[in-house]
């Protein structure tokens, strides 16, 4: 059996391990550069990540993608394009008919203590404007980026090439959800 997970944005990635846990495959979400208006950007590459997949087609798999919502302090256009990612992967997935589920990263993130994020208590929220509040979630976001590339690594150390920027969370946070995914037993 391998276990596939996905962390759907445009800097996230795909991950393949065993039924032993051991990786098979790990890469970030391979993205083509566009102009739009006179700017480069990145965009999805529909093709090649449709081919990341085909190359498993032959073997016994189950597919996770991390299950995401729109959060406050993100912009329209940004969501837009993370459910936009989240909408090519999953037709994707559906397109080649294998069996496919959602996990909320609160749900995989509870598996690994290590990525347990700082709580503020209602009264330190009070004080906070809504500025300061804004920059200490993505103070923790940024940490916790660090601590799933930290564990990928350590838990991984075949790919750990693959982890080797901050940019690169995408990729340990695939390796740990097809890890938590081989936990479940699902078949």
């Amino acid at each position: 059996m391998h276990y596939m997970g996905i962390d759907p944005g445009i800097s996230g990635g795909l991950a393949v391990i065993d039924g032993n846990g051991k990786c098979v495959f790990a890469k970030p979400t391979p993205c083509l550069k566009i102009k739009k208006n006179n700017k480069e950007k990145l965009d999805y590459d529909v093709a090649a990540m449709s081919d990341y997949i085909r190359n498993f087609l032959d073997e016994d798999m189950v597919v996770c993608q991390e299950l995401t919502h729109a959060m406050p302090g993100n912009g329209g256009v940004s969501m837009y394009h993370f459910g936009r990612g989240h909408g090519i992967w999953e037709g994707i997935v559906g397109a080649f008919a294998l069996k496919h589920i959602f996990c909320t990263p609160q749900k995989w993130k509870a598996m690994y203590p290590e990525l347990a994020q700082e709580k503020l208590a209602k009264e330190q929220r009070a004080l906070m404007t809504s500025n300061q509040a804004a920059s200490w979630r993505r103070k923790q976001k940024a940490e916790s980026k660090k601590k799933s590339i930290l564990l990928a690594k350590k838990m991984f150390k075949e790919v750990d090439h693959e982890m080797t920027k901050v940019k690169h969370d995408g990729v340990a946070e695939a390796l740990l959800i097809a890890n938590w995914l081989r936990s479940q037993n699902v078949k």
